[in-house]
């Protein structure tokens, strides 16, 4: 299985991640999407990035086989933002 990795880095030129995906010129069904996500997670921790904590992102599209690897997320810079939620309680203010 050929897989294309792609490195994230910061503002810094520190790499904080990688974009791991694949793709086998047709569509895939749901569990082949799971199966090979898990092996590119394994690679991800096995491999990238032994030994570190890591947050992983999948792709929700059925027909895109990827993960995200975030390492070290709660170093990266943020924002803190409030979202108000609408509800009919709040609509009707």
């Amino acid at each position: 299985m050929k897989v294309s990795i792609k490195k994230l880095y910061n503002g810094k030129g520190q790499e904080t991640g990688s974009i791991l995906s694949t793709s086998f010129g047709g569509p895939t069904n749901l569990q082949e999407k799971v199966n090979i996500e898990n092996i590119l997670i394994h690679h991800g921790h096995d491999s990238l990035y032994p030994g570190e904590g890591l947050n992983i992102f999948s792709e929700h599209n059925e027909d895109t086989t990827a993960v995200i690897i975030i390492r070290d997320i709660d170093k990266l810079p943020f924002t803190v933002i409030t979202i108000e939620v609408l509800t009919e309680e709040t609509a009707n203010r």
